[in-house]
C-alpha cells in the first residue's frame, strides 16, 4: 500500500508497509545501542580496531534476549555499524530468539551493489523497487543501506531495506560519493505503531534543485494530512551531532505553529566515534516542547522547540520505556517515560550512570523572550532543586512583563517567585514577594474585574495567608477563617458572572486548593477524622489529569489516617502518592512523603528503615529543601534519645540553630524543644525538662496543635505524676494516637518525639 504524494509533486515517495495487528494503548521500549564504530575514510568500511561490528552484534544479541511479548520493542543500532556477515547472523538470531512485536533497526556497512543484493536475497528482503535499484546498478556502485526487521504476532519475520536518500560528502571514496541513492521512504505500521527510518544526512538534506527538505516532505505528505507518525528514527555515524543543520530540520519539523506534530517522537541514534573531535555520541530522544518529562540534572538547551533526553559521548546502551504512545498521553500529565537501564558496550569501559544523561529543553534567548517560556523554566529549575536559578528566572519574567506594561502578568510572575521561596522554606522572602505583588496589584489592577485579575488577587492573598498564618505564626484558626472567606468569595463570584467553561474550571480548581488548606489546618489542630473526610472529598473533585493536586489530597488523607492510628490504610495511600512522585519527578513531594513514611514505620512498628532515612536526607540536601533538612535533623536526633540522651540534646540544639538561621519555622522550633525536654527527662533532670515542656505546651496550646499538647502534658505528668491542666478544647477533639498516648499510664523512652505531624 502506498501513501501517494503526487498531489504535491514531491520526491522521494513515501511507501507504506503494514505488518502485524494494531492494539490500543501500546507500550513501547526503545533499546538504544550507542556503539563504538570507526570507519576507514578511504574504503568506508568498518575498521577492525575497535571491532565495531562484533561489539554491535553482541550488544544487539543481549537486547534481543530482553525483549518482551507484552510491548513493542525497538532495537536500534547506529548507521554503518554492522558488516554484512554479522548482520546476517544478527537477523537470524532476531528471527529465532526475539519476542513477538519486536523490531530491529540498524545500518549496514557501506558495500557494493552485488554484495548487498546477495544479502537481500538471503533474507527475502523487501521492497522490490529497492532490489531493482541494486540489480540495475553498475557493478562497482556502492550504497549505504538501512535494515529493518519486524517480528509480528502470529506471522513470519519480514525484512526491509532502504537505501540512503542523500549520501553525505563524508561517504566518499577519493572524492566520489556512493552512486546509489534511494527513491523512497518507508512508513511502517507495525503492531499499531507507525514509524519512519532515515539515515543521518537524510534528515537535513533536500533533493537537488528543490527547496523542500526530507522533513518537509514528511510534514506535507503525512502530518499535515493527519496521517499518524509515532516515531522518526534517524540513525547516524556523525562526528557533529549538534550541527546546526539538524537543529534547523528539527525546528522545521516541530515548530509548524499548528501543533500537528506534538505526538511525534524523534530518535537520533548516533555512533560513538573514537578519535573524532567530539567523539560523536550524544544520541537523543526528543518530544514536542508541550510534553512534560521528568527533568534531572544536568540540563542542556537546544535552539529547537523540544524536550527530551540525551546520552553522553560514550559507548553505552540505554532502554527507555513508554507506558503509552505519545498520542495517548494526557495533556497535563508528566509523560510516562522511564530510563530503565544503562550499561557500557566498549571493553573495559565503566558503566554509564543515569546522571550522565542530559535533560533537554528549548534554549531561551533574549530575542525570543516570552513569559510562558520563563515560567516553564522556573518549573523545571524547581524540579531540579535549583532554587537560585528558579527565582532568577521568575524575577526576570516579572521584570520583562513590567517593562511591557503587562502588570497582571508581572503580578503572576512575582507570585511564582514567592511560591519558589515558600517551597524551599525561605518564608520571610516569600512574604516579601507576596506583599510586593499585592502592592503592584493595588496600584495597577484596582477596578479590573477580569476573571484572571480577580483570580490572581485571590491567589496572592491565599499564598500570603498560607505563609504568614499557617507556616510562620501557626495560627491555624485564623488561616482557616481566611480560607473559608476565600472559598465564599470564589463561589459568589462564579454565581454572579457569566463565565466560560474554562474560567469556571479555573475558579473551581483554586477553590479546591483553598479547601485543601482548610483541611490541612483541621488536621494540624487534631480534627483527624474531619480532615480525612475533607481530603477524600477534595480528592474526588479534582479531575483525573490533575495528578499533582490529587497526590497532595491523597497525602492529606494518608496523614489523617496515620494520626488516627490506621497505619495499614495510610501505607496504601503513601504508595499511591509515591508512584506519582516517581513518574512525575516531583522531588519535593518525594522528600515529604519519605518523611511521612519514616514516621509511619516508627509509630507502627517501632523501627526505622535506614535506607529511607538516608534517601530522605540525600534528596533534602541535594534539592536544598529547608523543611526536609529540618525534619531529617529532628528524626535523627530523636533516634539518639534511647542510646545517648546528651548527644540527642546537642543534636536538637543544632536543629534549633539551623531553624533560626534559615527562617521562622515556629512549629519546628517547638518540636526541637520538645526533644530537648525529653533528653532532660531521660537523664533525670526534671527541672530543666519541665521548663522546656511548659514552653512547648504554651505554644502548642496557643496554636491548638493537639499532637504537641498531648505530648507536653504526658511529659510533665511523667516527671512528678501530677496532671497538668488541659486546654478546654482538647477533650472534644482528641482522637487516634493522641488519645491512646494520653490514656497510657507508662511513657516509653523517646515515644513523645515519634510521628511529628
Amino acid at each position: 500500500m502506498s501513501t501517494k504524494n503526487a498531489t504535491y509533486g514531491l520526491k522521494p515517495e513515501i511507501v507504506e508497509s503494514k505488518v502485524g495487528r494494531s492494539k490500543p494503548e501500546t507500550s513501547v521500549a526503545l533499546h538504544l545501542c550507542q556503539l563504538p564504530a570507526l570507519i576507514d575514510e578511504h574504503t568506508w568500511r568498518l575498521t577492525a580496531d575497535p571491532p565495531a561490528s562484533k561489539i554491535a552484534r553482541s550488544a544487539a544479541q543481549k537486547v534481543i534476549s530482553s525483549t518482551s511479548d507484552d510491548r513493542v520493542d525497538f532495537i536500534v543500532l547506529p548507521e554503518c555499524s554492522v558488516t554484512l556477515q554479522d548482520a546476517s547472523s544478527l537477523v537470524t538470531t532476531f528471527r529465532n530468539s526475539a519476542a513477538v512485536s519486536s523490531a530491529l533497526i540498524l545500518g549496514l556497512e557501506v558495500a557494493e551493489a552485488p554484495e548487498l543484493l546477495e544479502f537481500c536475497d538471503a533474507h527475502s528482503a523487501q521492497p522490490d523497487r529497492t532490489l531493482e535499484l541494486l540489480r540495475t546498478a553498475a557493478r562497482r556502485s556502492r550504497a549505504n543501506v538501512s535494515l529493518v526487521a519486524l517480528k509480528p504476532r502470529g506471522g513470519q519475520t519480514k525484512t526491509f531495506v532502504q537505501i540512503k536518500l542523500f549520501p553525505s560528502r563524508f561517504e566518499s571514496r577519493n572524492g566520489v560519493p556512493p552512486a546509489l541513492r534511494g527513491d523512497c521512504i518507508h512508513r511502517f505500521i507495525f503492531e499499531g505503531v507507525s514509524f519512519i527510518v532515515l539515515a543521518c544526512s537524510d534528515l537535513i538534506s533536500r533533493p537537488t534543485g528543490r527547496v523542500l527538505r526530507t522533513v518537509d516532505i514528511i510534514d506535507f505528505c503525512l502530518l499535515k494530512r493527519n496521517i499518524s507518525l509515532d516515531f522518526l528514527f534517524n540513525i547516524q555515524h556523525n562526528p557533529s551531532p549538534d550541527h546546526h543543520g539538524f537543529h534547523h530540520s528539527l525546528s522545521r519539523l516541530y515548530d509548524d505553529g499548528t501543533g500537528l506534530h506534538s505526538e511525534l517522537c524523534v530518535v537520533l541514534l548516533n555512533a560513538y566515534i573514537p578519535g573524532s573531535k567530539v567523539a560523536g555520541g550524544h544520541s537523543k530522544v526528543l518530544f514536542h516542547k508541550n510534553k512534560r518529562l521528568q527533568p534531572f540534572f544536568p540540563v542542556k538547551q537546544l535552539p529547537v522547540p523540544v524536550v527530551g533526553y540525551e546520552l553522553p559521548a560514550a559507548p553505552c546502551r540505554a532502554r527507555l520505556l513508554m507506558h503509552r504512545l505519545p498520542k495517548h498521553w494526557e495533556r497535563h500529565e508528566t509523560c510516562p517515560v522511564e530510563i530503565e537501564s544503562t550499561d557500557s558496550e566498549a571493553p573495559g569501559s565503566p558503566p554509564v550512570e543515569p546522571l550522565q544523561y542530559a535533560y533537554i529543553f528549548q534554549l531561551e534567548t533574549q530575542e525570543t523572550f516570552d513569559t510562558y517560556t520563563y515560567k516553564a523554566l522556573v518549573h523545571r529549575y524547581a524540579s531540579l532543586g535549583m532554587y537560585t536559578q528558579a527565582v532568577e528566572a521568575a524575577d526576570r519574567a516579572a521584570e520583562e512583563s513590567r517593562s511591557r506594561g503587562d502588570y497582571l502578568e508581572a503580578c503572576r510572575c512575582i507570585h511564582i517567585c514567592g511560591n519558589q521561596h515558600r517551597h524551599f522554606g525561605y518564608l520571610s522572602l516569600a512574604t516579601r514577594k507576596y506583599h510586593e505583588a499585592l502592592s503592584l496589584a493595588a496600584d495597577t489592577l484596582s477596578g479590573d474585574d477580569r476573571v484572571e485579575a480577580q483570580l490572581t488577587l485571590w491567589r496572592l492573598k491565599g499564598g500570603l495567608n498560607l505563609v504568614e498564618n499557617t507556616l510562620i505564626n501557626c495560627d491555624y484558626t485564623l488561616a482557616r477563617k481566611n480560607n473559608d472567606r476565600l472559598v465564599r468569595n470564589l463561589q459568589e463570584f462564579a454565581s454572579s458572572r457569566r463565565l466560560t467553561a474554562k474560567e469556571r474550571e479555573r475558579l473551581k480548581i483554586y477553590r479546591l486548593h483553598a479547601e485543601r488548606q482548610i483541611a490541612e489546618s483541621r488536621r494540624m489542630q487534631g480534627f483527624y477524622l474531619r480532615s480525612f473526610k475533607d481530603f477524600r472529598k477534595i480528592y474526588g473533585n479534582y479531575r483525573y489529569w490533575q495528578h499533582e493536586a490529587k497526590a497532595m489530597a491523597a497525602l492529606g488523607m494518608a496523614e489523617s489516617l496515620r494520626m488516627l492510628g490506621q497505619y495499614d490504610k495510610a501505607q496504601s495511600l503513601y504508595d499511591e502518592v509515591w508512584s506519582y512522585g516517581e513518574s512525575g519527578g516531583d522531588e519535593r513531594l518525594k522528600a515529604r512523603l519519605l518523611r511521612m513514611k519514616i514516621e509511619l514505620v516508627r509509630a507502627w512498628r517501632g523501627t526505622v528503615e535506614k535506607d529511607q532515612l538516608e534517601q530522605f536526607k540525600a534528596i533534602s540536601r541535594k534539592r536544598s529543601f529547608i523543611y526536609g533538612l529540618i525534619y531529617a535533623g529532628l528524626i535523627s536526633a530523636s533516634l539518639q534519645l534511647s542510646q545517648n540522651p546528651d548527644d540527642a540534646r546537642q543534636s536538637f540544639r543544632d536543629v534549633l540553630s539551623f531553624i533560626r538561621e534559615s527562617g521562622h519555622q515556629k512549629l519546628e522550633v517547638a518540636h526541637a524543644e520538645l526533644g530537648i525536654a525529653e533528653s532532660f527527662r531521660m537523664v533525670g533532670d526534671g527541672k530543666e525538662a519541665c521548663k522546656y515542656y511548659r514552653k512547648c505546651l504554651n505554644f502548642y496550646s496557643a496554636s491548638q496543635v493537639s499532637w504537641g499538647v498531648v505530648r507536653a502534658i504526658v511529659g510533665l505528668r511523667a516527671i512528678d505524676g501530677a496532671e497538668p491542666q488541659h486546654p478546654k478544647w482538647l477533650k472534644a477533639r482528641i482522637k487516634g494516637v493522641d488519645q491512646i498516648l494520653l490514656e497510657r499510664p507508662v511513657v516509653d523512652p523517646d515515644i513523645l518525639v515519634v510521628g511529628f505531624p
